[in-house]
């Protein structure tokens, strides 16, 4: 008769008594029902920079030394000033101006003299056409001098075109004024302007006199209201992106240029029968252009392939692959495998992995 040894007999009773190993538990996961994406509005925000909605640089058309530039003897304009429309801002002193318009007179009329008798010489042909079209050259010249002379004198006064607030001074009193150098620049700050830059996949949402929400960082936590002035009938060369204006009121002037501003651009409206699930619920391949959910029904995860077609804060736009009220799973999504059993409960972002 054979004999088992003891030791391998003590083995198999162990073996044949040793409780089943116990399966792993499923995943526990947190799911929420995909909501219809008919309600939200995508927005695209852009920053740009206040300025007055009206601006303008101020100069002298002749230079000249400068008499004045300020409201009173002895004090010159400031940043930040405000002026009544027709305000004299600056003058230049007339003296040299004067002697210049004198000069020019004179000029004129020697060299008009100069052509009438070059007239009565032609006609007793004692000079030739070609030199009577000289002295008809110079007196021409001479009198458009005079006339830029005096123009000039007429000049010696800048005048405020508009009610405005003075934001920079180019000049100082008793200093010298080139041609066209910029002495003042004025601004209307009852009504400010911000200026966007938007590619062409946005400017075609926007129209002149469309209302839109603004933001600022100097007062956080206000809105403000602009419209649509100006929209850009073609891209800049350089940076491809198409022009736009925003108006933006400004009634108690706490709006100042050089500010910064957040604009909020409406995008377009989701497709019919998409819905919304947070970002979480993506699961994308390793190229991250295909995209899926996973799905629980009756305890089972099921894999579904779904189209995204936006991105709205922290929630995917979905036009195809789900409906309305199916459980997703927008945690632990990773854990999940297609046809394995889950342990599902509604999402609580601090609940759901609490322990008792």
């Amino acid at each position: 008769m054979n004999r088992i040894p003891v030791f391998a007999a003590l083995a198999l009773l162990a073996a044949c008594t040793a409780a089943p190993v116990k399966p792993p538990e499923p995943p526990l996961v947190g799911t929420l029902a995909a909501q219809p994406a008919g309600g939200l509005v995508p927005v695209v925000s852009y920053v740009g920079t206040l300025a007055g909605d009206v601006e303008v640089d101020l100069a002298f058309k002749t230079g000249g030394h400068i008499a004045a530039i300020g409201p009173e003897a002895g004090r010159d304009w400031r940043e930040g000033d405000t002026v009544a429309a027709g305000t004299v801002l600056a003058r230049l002193d007339p003296a040299e101006l004067v002697e210049t318009v004198h000069a020019a007179q004179a000029r004129a009329s020697n060299d008009a003299g100069l052509h009438d008798r070059g007239v009565k010489l032609m006609a007793d042909r004692l000079i030739s056409q070609q030199d009577l079209d000289k002295l008809a050259a110079a007196k021409d010249a001479s009198a458009a001098d005079l006339r830029r002379s005096q123009a000039g004198l007429a000049e010696a006064v800048i005048s405020a075109p508009f009610a405005g607030t003075v934001l920079r001074r180019g000049a100082r009193g008793g200093e010298n004024a080139a041609d066209g150098q910029m002495v003042l620049r004025l601004a209307d700050l009852s009504r400010m302007s911000v200026e966007l830059g938007v590619p062409e996949q946005v400017v075609g949402r926007l129209k002149p006199g469309q209302d839109l929400a603004l933001s600022l960082p100097a007062f956080p936590g206000q809105a403000f209201a602009g419209a649509v002035s100006e929209v850009g009938a073609s891209a800049s060369s350089s940076s491809r992106l198409f022009r736009v204006r925003i108006a933006v009121a400004n009634p108690d002037g706490r709006l100042r240029p050089g500010m910064s501003a957040t604009v909020a651009i409406p995008g377009d409206l989701p497709p019919p029968g998409a819905v919304t699930v947070p970002l979480s619920a993506l699961l994308s391949d390793t190229e991250g252009r295909n995209f899926q959910v996973m799905v629980v029904n009756d305890g089972i995860a099921r894999a579904k392939p779904v189209t995204v077609v936006d991105v709205i804060g922290s929630a995917a736009v979905v036009s195809v692959g789900l409906t309305v009220g199916e459980s997703v799973v927008v945690a632990g999504a990773g854990l999940c495998a297609d046809g394995q059993r889950v342990t599902a409960r509604p999402h609580d972002p601090d609940a759901l992995y609490r322990r008792p």
